[in-house]
């Protein structure tokens, strides 16, 4: 049996839980562009349809 792998990665919105009052998140897999899109989320209280 040949080993497969997958991954998954999870965007900016579990980051822009900080507008929950969190002040620190821990997240396993996310892109890159969610360390810069997550706060920015919080901080123009963007949804995430937005």
């Amino acid at each position: 049996m040949r080993p497969i792998a997958a991954n998954a990665y999870l965007g900016g919105c579990g980051i822009a839980a900080l507008r929950e009052g969190a002040d620190i998140v821990v997240c396993g897999r996310v892109t890159d562009a969610s360390l810069t899109v997550g706060p920015a989320a919080r901080w123009h209280d963007w949804c995430h349809t937005d």
